[in-house]
């Protein structure tokens, strides 16, 4: 019973820890794009998304008239969801508040941007017609390489549960599996579609013609706008979370019949802590370095992340094969 009630307090605070992380991991990225274009900022300006969002949860929620229930709601579903993920994916310890496969991931993330798609149309506005039409066109692109990169997973280790995936790939070497590395870059390509980070929809603007999901959340505002804009940080953090499980587990100290100890289980989080900056900073540069696609060409990463997961499969079924 004492190991059950220590599972469940690591699985709540890597959660809670994940949900309180994601603003200062978007104040990062900001920092580091900004030192890198030469612009002046102080340190404290990595804790401004947590200004940001304190300001506008003391605001209140101004909704059209003409919207409906799907609206006012849509903004606490999104923020639910993507919470929920932040409870499901380890980061120092194997031990997870809930227990869920890639699938019940797929799908949460899925009915989110269903939700915040019906918003948009809901709305009424020109503009977030226009972002609900552009993220509905995205998300055909993700669910496809979401689908193929979990058959991959499924043919390589049979396993579909998210933790027990993490845990075997907590024994294996990146560098030295030629499928892994596949992998890798098809979930980055598939991480950058479903987190708007593509140059068509520029996170760092508010210009209608260049946006997908921003020309949504131009209809909300106050604490609406909070949950909406804390939703998409949770999301960008526990993809990243999950890219570095899977592909980055090195070094571990917790794993399937390893008693990590508590100092352990501290440095574990210091090199989580280490990993998750170096890919910020790896998305930092490729924002500044990528030029702003056309609409008809930003499909190619999305097609490129489908062929780097078939190709993960094929190699994987074929050294089934030779190993018999």
């Amino acid at each position: 019973m004492r190991v059950s009630w220590l599972q469940f307090g690591l699985g709540l605070f890597q959660g809670a820890f994940l949900i309180f992380l994601a603003p200062g991991l978007i104040g990062l990225l900001r920092y580091l794009k900004a030192r890198m274009q030469l612009r002046p900022r102080p340190a404290g300006y990595i804790l401004q998304p947590y200004r940001d969002l304190l300001k506008l949860m003391r605001k209140p929620a101004v909704r059209s008239a003409t919207t409906s229930w799907v609206f006012a709601a849509t903004p606490a579903i999104l923020f639910a969801a993507y919470g929920l993920l932040a409870f499901m994916v380890p980061v120092f310890h194997p031990s997870t508040l809930i227990a869920s496969d890639l699938i019940v991931v797929m799908y949460v993330l899925g009915l989110a941007r269903f939700c915040l798609s019906l918003a948009g149309l809901d709305a009424g506005a020109p503009f977030t017609g226009l972002g609900s039409s552009r993220e509905m066109f995205f998300h055909l692109l993700t669910e496809i390489g979401l689908i193929l990169f979990i058959v991959a997973i499924i043919i390589r280790t049979g396993i579909i549960n998210l933790s027990d995936i993490v845990a075997a790939h907590w024994q294996l070497n990146l560098f030295t599996e030629p499928a892994l590395i596949l992998l890798a870059l098809s979930l980055a390509l598939l991480i950058l579609f479903e987190c708007e980070r593509i140059p068509i929809d520029n996170p760092a603007t508010h210009l209608e013609l260049t946006m997908a999901h921003k020309a949504i959340t131009l209809e909300y505002a106050g604490r609406d706008l909070a949950l909406l804009e804390w939703a998409e940080m949770i999301k960008l953090t526990f993809l990243l979370t999950v890219l570095i499980n899977l592909f980055l587990p090195f070094p571990a100290f917790a794993g399937p019949g390893r008693d990590a100890g508590i100092l352990g289980q501290i440095l574990a989080l210091a090199f989580f802590g280490a990993k998750i900056f170096l890919l910020t900073l790896i998305l930092a540069l490729w924002e500044l370095a990528q030029p702003k696609l056309r609409l008809r060409t930003v499909i190619r990463p999305g097609l490129a992340a489908m062929v780097l997961s078939l190709t993960a499969i094929i190699y994987t079924i074929a050294l089934k094969i030779l190993e018999k």
